[in-house]
């Protein structure tokens, strides 16, 4: 564990945009290199003491990999007692791998020597350079099961090392791992290019984006927001799909890797983009980044269609209504907005969350909006006006993904407290039980027909659930780690998942 987050945050490639800010703890690097561990790189000494102590002298943090091994050994909590007499006892972060924080404390049910703070942790440092009676809270990470999952228990290490917020590295982040998945999907196409004449396969592309098939699923899957989801879903046709389907399939993914390089060029932004997808004709694409605008392209010449989109903060998603005259955005400046897909106007008031909105969605007929914010709602509004449609639909937690039903009847939910929500999309009210998991609920989405929901989580599962009563539908479909995304088939006969675990 030690030796693989040793390596991990030595390579960690600070995103860009952040280098060189100013934040409490200093100016950005663009690496966190060197990394010391002490019992890998200390000589062996009958003074280790010292040894220790001149390490922490020139380290700027420490970090405790704590566990009941941890809190009982006498010289982890000699190191974090010697670091905090150095005057920085903010600068102490902790990784609880096994035990229970605080057991020591009698806590009910809980066996005292399963502690896994060490002494000096649990404690403040009083102005003598003692350990007093006044209590430290600090702020861990938890690889524990159930809770934070290896990524983002990085993730929150390395926030606290740069003095960032951890949503700005967990945004940048999700950005990073939906490009890798793309590539790789794309990389594969690519290679198999030569076995199909270019005119073939651009013709086999042009025919299969216009069916009804998986590509057809993928698209509203992007155009909603939910790029992941639609990733798994071609990349899922792609193993299973036979016969003719396959070859079409693989030609469309080379006419994917053909186009890379032009929208490479097309998505001339300053920062990082986040998100990108296609028109339902496929004459366009918009892009969303994080330079606080989205812009619309001509997917043949690369030209800009109509003025920027602009924001006041990141642009984090992006999608066409399906008659492609409009486009929603979702933003960290508590806003999704409508714009005349052609000209880059502004239709309406701004759809206004009290936090980042991390998602927005059409329904079918492109009259409403669907959008999920980290204030713990999502909301269904009028697309034209941007007036409120209904009451707003409350977790507990902040709402990853909103999504209309086909028939834009209903609204599914996918939340931080662990659950999924049915909704009257009208009226705003709950439909049926909620659909709930052991933890987070990264996706939801309706078959076809509007039965049934397929839900993904955190708990290393995904579920199908009847979208009328919430009732949990057969086993649950497991995985070795969190599932990203899941989807339907467009017959509804089958379900596409995405997990950590590197499978489909």
């Amino acid at each position: 564990m030690a030796r693989k987050l040793h390596r991990q945050l030595e390579t960690y490639r600070v995103p860009r945009s952040l280098v060189g800010t100013t934040t409490a703890v200093g100016t950005v690097p663009r690496r966190l290199f060197p990394v010391f561990r002490d019992r890998e790189e200390l000589p062996t000494s009958a003074d280790l003491g010292g040894n220790v102590r001149g390490a922490l002298e020139a380290s700027r943090a420490l970090i405790v990999l704590c566990s009941p091994a941890a809190a009982a050994s006498h010289w982890v909590n000699e190191e974090v007692l010697a670091f905090k007499r150095l005057g920085r006892p903010d600068r102490v972060f902790a990784l609880i791998v096994d035990g229970e924080p605080n057991a020591a404390d009698g806590k009910s049910g809980v066996d005292p020597t399963a502690e896994c703070f060490p002494h000096a942790l649990r404690h403040a440092v009083n102005l003598d350079g003692e350990l007093s009676g006044a209590r430290a809270e600090p702020v861990a990470a938890d690889l524990r099961s159930g809770k934070d999952r290896w990524d983002n228990a990085k993730l929150k290490l390395v926030a606290g090392l740069l003095g960032v917020g951890f949503d700005a590295l967990w945004q940048r982040d999700r950005v990073r791992r939906r490009w890798r998945i793309a590539s790789t999907i794309v990389g594969v196409a690519a290679v198999l290019l030569s076995a199909v004449g270019l005119w073939q396969v651009q013709e086999a592309a042009k025919r299969f984006a216009l069916s009804q098939g998986a590509v057809v699923q993928a698209s509203r899957s992007r155009e909603a927001g939910r790029e992941m989801e639609g990733l798994a879903y071609l990349a899922r046709a792609i193993r299973t799909a036979p016969g003719n389907d396959t070859a079409r399939l693989l030609a469309l993914g080379a006419c994917l890797a053909d186009e890379t390089p032009r929208l490479v060029l097309v998505a001339r932004h300053q920062d990082e983009v986040t998100d990108a997808a296609f028109s339902a004709d496929g004459t366009r694409v918009v892009t969303a980044s994080m330079d606080h605008t989205a812009q619309v392209w001509d997917a043949q010449t690369g030209a800009a269609v109509g003025a920027p989109l602009r924001h006041d903060d990141w642009v984090m998603s992006a999608a066409f209504s399906a008659d492609g005259t409009l486009v929603v955005t979702a933003s960290n400046d508590h806003t999704a907005r409508v714009w005349d897909a052609r000209t880059g106007a502004a239709l309406g008031a701004p759809l206004q969350h009290d936090d980042k909105v991390t998602s927005a969605a059409f329904s079918a007929d492109g009259t409403r909006v669907v959008t999920a914010s980290n204030d713990r709602t999502a909301q269904v509004w009028d697309a034209r006006t941007g007036a409120a449609v209904g009451a707003p639909l409350r977790h507990d937690g902040a709402v990853w993904s909103a999504t209309f039903s086909a028939d834009g009847t209903r609204v599914v939910t996918a939340s931080y407290d662990r659950t999924a929500r049915v909704w009257d999309a009208w009226t705003g009210a709950a439909v049926g039980a909620p659909l709930s998991h052991a933890n987070v609920v990264y996706s939801a989405a309706f078959s076809a027909d509007g039965t049934r929901v397929v839900t993904a989580s955190g708990d290393n599962t995904a579920r199908v659930w009847d979208a009328q009563s919430g009732a949990a539908m057969g086993v649950p479909l497991q995985h070795d780690a969190l599932v990203t995304s899941a989807v339907f088939s467009t017959d509804g006969t089958r379900v596409a998942t995405a997990s950590d675990d590197h499978t489909a």
